[in-house]
């Protein structure tokens, strides 16, 4: 299976480098937005967390098709007087998110997500990097190299039985958009109304998903001048109980914020630096990386091959240990017609 993995990522890094390879010739309009990546901590993956969003909703009768790759590295271990973690793992998860226009200002998708988590190959290049510049490495030396761990315990009691390998189905997330106020020619501001519902799809034995609804409501925000776009999302999300057979786990509801700056450096290309942060869904384990709030920096870029085809990339960082160590974000967008 390690093999198949890795034939999988080359064969997908492949496909994106070729892609900003082709001519941008007939490129007639800038495709605009925050980048859609969600933060990729394994254990909030059973919850619905905030993806940023557009006020802009898909256009009446538009098919808008999007795949994302993402891959990532986290290591954590601690412990409480109740509760332990061992995170150690390398992952890789594969988004489908089809969007369809029911009008011009109201729009409706879904996102289908794929995850599969395998013990890596980047433990020796990580450590070396961290060794020379001076960066904590955070004990990861203490553990074997590139070996997978995912063990989460309450009371000596696993939430889940965690599974390495394949490609496995996550909780299904629909949504709908809604454009609501634009604020043209007063003030360069648009504002919409999205509403998320995680739905159970993946399996909760296996920590691939919760077996409980989530529901979330977040207000996207645009303030667009001349080269410089600014979007602003508040969000407050509803958990649902974790329906884990041998636990029992307390959650509570998340609040969030997202900000974002785009600058539009030509027709078809723009630079994005954008912050996503949420509350914890979890109360009172002990473990500062299952409690505290999650606060991850997204750097990265959009190239628009034609007004129907753009691509996206971003490099991740956590800001607080609630996130992966890193994540590149990679993807496609094709609208039809």
């Amino acid at each position: 299976m390690k093999y198949h993995f890795g034939k999988v990522l080359k064969i997908l890094f492949l496909l994106n480098f070729l892609t900003f390879l082709l001519p941008v010739t007939g490129m007639t309009a800038q495709q605009t937005g925050p980048i859609r990546v969600l933060n990729q901590f394994p254990i909030h993956m059973i919850f619905l967390t905030p993806r940023p969003h557009s006020p802009h909703a898909v256009s009446k009768d538009t098919f808008l098709s999007a795949v994302s790759f993402n891959y990532f590295s986290i290591y954590s271990n601690a412990s409480s007087s109740s509760h332990s973690l061992l995170m150690d793992m390398e992952a890789m998860v594969l988004d489908f998110q089809p969007t369809y226009g029911l009008t011009d200002n109201l729009s409706f998708g879904a996102r289908i997500p794929l995850v599969s988590m395998q013990d890596g190959f980047m433990d020796h290049p990580l450590e070396w990097f961290h060794r020379s510049f001076g960066l904590p490495n955070y004990g990861k030396e203490r553990r074997p190299k590139d070996k997978f761990a995912y063990i989460i315990k309450k009371d000596g009691q696993a939430w889940f039985q965690a599974r390495k390998g394949g490609l496995n189905l996550l909780d299904i997330t629909l949504f709908t958009q809604l454009e609501l106020i634009d604020f043209k020619p007063y003030f360069p501001t648009k504002v919409g109304l999205t509403y998320e519902a995680k739905i159970p799809g993946g399996g909760e034995t296996h920590g691939f998903g919760s077996g409980a609804w989530d529901h979330g409501i977040f207000m996207p925000v645009k303030v667009s001048f001349s080269s410089i776009n600014i979007y602003l999302m508040p969000g407050y999300i509803f958990i649902g109980t974790p329906e884990f057979k041998d636990s029992n786990i307390t959650t509570r509801d998340i609040k969030s914020f997202f900000m974002g700056c785009e600058y539009l450096y030509s027709s078809n290309l723009s630079f994005l630096a954008q912050i996503s942060s949420y509350t914890s869904p979890f109360e009172d384990t002990g473990i500062a990386k299952l409690d505290v709030a999650s606060v991850e920096l997204a750097l990265g870029l959009r190239w628009a091959f034609t007004p129907h085809l753009s691509a996206e990339a971003a490099f991740c960082e956590d800001l607080t240990r609630s996130a992966p160590d890193f994540n590149l974000h990679l993807m496609m967008n094709l609208k039809i017609p």
